[in-house]
C-alpha cells in the first residue's frame, strides 16, 4: 500500500537516528508509527505501522572489535534472491546502506517451535538449493567462520575453548564444565576423525555451497497459512555444506530431531549434488558440530559479563543439552 508523499513519521526519536528518520519520511509511503521490536542482540528492529499494513526496519550494528561486515552480506544475499525470484523469505523494500538500514516486508506468523520433520526439512532444503542457482561461480564472499579443512575445523574450536577459559575463568560452574564434561568429549572427537580420513572437506573433493549463514528453523517464521519464511542471512557465504546441514540439526532454539538425519543427509547430497561421500562426511562431523554449538552457547557469558547465576545456570543447561548429542544415534546415512 503506497502512499503519497506528506504527512510525518511518530516515533521517538531517541529510538531510531535523526538521519534514518528522514530517509523512511522520503519513501513517500505519508504518516507511519514505528515502536520498537525484541530482537537479536547485534540488531535494531523496529515494526512501521502504516495504517493497516506494517513493515520492518532493521538497523545492523557495526562493533569496533567485529571486522564483518553484516549488513553488506545480508543486502548482497538478497540480491541474489531477487534476481533469481527465490522465494521463502521476506521481500525488501529499500535500504540505505549508509545507515546501514533496510526496510523489509513485515511477516504476521509465529515462531516454527520443534514440531518439525520431513515436510519442513524439505521446505529449506528447496530454499538453500536455489539460492545455488541464484549465486554467481565468481562470487568471493566467505561465510562466517567457514571452514574447508577438517585442521581448520579443530583450530576454530580450540580457539573457541581457549577463549571461554580465559574470559570465564572466574565462574566455576563454567570452568568445572569445560574441564570435565566438555573437554573429554572433545578429545574423543578428536581422536574418532583423525581415524576418518574422509571426514576432511579437502581430502575428499567436497564441493562447497553458498550458505544463508546462521540458517535453521529458529530463523523461520511459519505464516498464518502455514508457509515457511527464512531470515536473517548476515552470515552468508560459501562454507561447507555438512555445517549447513548440522547447523539445521543442533542450533538450540528450533533443533531438528536427528531421526530425521539420514534422510535429509541423503537429499541434501543428492539434490546439490555434493558427491557419495557427503551423508558419509556430514555424520562424521557432527559431534565436532555440537561442540562448536556448546561453546556458541556458552560465548553468551562472555559478551554479557554482568550476566547473573540463573543466565549462567540457563547457559550451561542449553551447552550440556547440545553436548549430549555427540552421543545420540541419528537415523540412517550418517
Amino acid at each position: 500500500m503506497e502512499r503519497g508523499r506528506g504527512g510525518g513519521f511518530d516515533v521517538n526519536s531517541t529510538d531510531i537516528p535523526e538521519g534514518i528518520r528522514l530517509w523512511l519520511e522520503a519513501q513517500g509511503w505519508g504518516r507511519a508509527e514505528a515502536e520498537p521490536v525484541s530482537g537479536g542482540t547485534n540488531n535494531r528492529v523496529f515494526r512501521i505501522r502504516l495504517g493497516e499494513e506494517s513493515r520492518l526496519l532493521k538497523v545492523s550494528a557495526q562493533k569496533a572489535d567485529d571486522p564483518r561486515d553484516r549488513f553488506g552480506a545480508e543486502q548482497e544475499f538478497y540480491d541474489f534472491l531477487e534476481a533469481g525470484r527465490v522465494s521463502r523469505a521476506p521481500r525488501r523494500f529499500c535500504l540505505e546502506p549508509s545507515q546501514r538500514a533496510a526496510v523489509y516486508e513485515w511477516i504476521d506468523g509465529r515462531r516454527v517451535g520443534t514440531e518439525l520433520g520431513e515436510k519442513e526439512l524439505d521446505v529449506a532444503l528447496k530454499f538453500v538449493a536455489n539460492v545455488q542457482q541464484s549465486v554467481p561461480s565468481k562470487n568471493n564472499r566467505i561465510a562466517s567462520e567457514a571452514c574447508f579443512a577438517l585442521s581448520d575445523h579443530l583450530a576454530l574450536i580450540d580457539g573457541r575453548i581457549t577463549k571461554l577459559r580465559s574470559e570465564l575463568d572466574t565462574r566455576r560452574s563454567v570452568v568445572a564444565f569445560l574441564n570435565d564434561d566438555l573437554a573429554p568429549v572433545w578429545r574423543k572427537v578428536q581422536t574418532g576423525l583423525a581415524g576418518r580420513p574422509e571426514a576432511d572437506f579437502a581430502a575428499s573433493s567436497g564441493r562447497r555451497l553458498f550458505s544463508p549463514g546462521d540458517f535453521g528453523f529458529h530463523n523461520a517464521l511459519r505464516r498464518v497459512d502455514g508457509e515457511l519464511v527464512f531470515f536473517d542471512f548476515e552470515y552468508c557465504g560459501w562454507d561447507d555444506p555438512a555445517k549447513t546441514v548440522a547447523d539445521i540439526f543442533l542450533q538450540p532454539e528450533s533443533p531438528v530431531d536427528l531421526r530425521h538425519w539420514g534422510f535429509f543427509c541423503e537429499e541434501f547430497g543428492e539434490r546439490l549434488k555434493l558427491g557419495d561421500s557427503f551423508a558419509v562426511r556430514a555424520g562424521a562431523l557432527r559431534p565436532l558440530f555440537a561442540i562448536k554449538w556448546a561453546c556458541i552457547l556458552l560465548n553468551a557469558l562472555t559478551k554479557n559479563p554482568a550476566a547473573g547465576p540463573e543466565q549462567e545456570a540457563l547457559q550451561l543447561t542449553k551447552a550440556r543439552s547440545v553436548l549430549a548429542r555427540c552421543a545420540e544415534e541419528p537415523g540412517v546415512g550418517s
